[in-house]
C-alpha cells in the first residue's frame, strides 16, 4: 500500500483520503476501503452534494464532502485511471 494520499478532504466527522490504490474514508475510529479496482462508477448527487461510490459487486458508498466534492471526484478517476 502506497503511504501518500493523492487526494484528502476533511468534513464535519469525516476524513476522506484517495490513495494510488484504495479509497479510504476514517469516521470516529471506524476505517473503510475501497480497493480501486473494485470501483465500477463515480457519481455527484445534486441535492445533497454527495459522492456515491458504487463497486463492481454492486455495493453503494455515500460520501458527504461539500464543496470538495467534484475534486474528490476527478481524483477517483484520475487514479482509477493510472492503475
Amino acid at each position: 500500500m502506497s503511504d501518500d494520499p493523492v487526494f484528502t478532504a476533511e468534513a464535519p466527522g469525516l476524513l476522506f483520503e484517495v490513495f494510488s490504490d484504495r479509497i479510504e474514508s476514517k469516521v470516529k475510529k471506524r476505517v473503510q476501503q475501497v480497493r480501486l479496482e473494485n470501483v465500477a462508477e463515480v457519481l455527484v448527487s445534486a441535492r445533497p452534494k454527495k459522492l456515491i461510490v458504487v463497486t463492481r459487486e454492486g455495493k453503494r458508498y455515500q460520501y458527504l464532502l461539500g464543496r470538495d466534492t467534484e475534486l474528490a471526484r476527478a481524483a477517483i478517476v484520475r487514479a482509477v485511471a493510472d492503475a
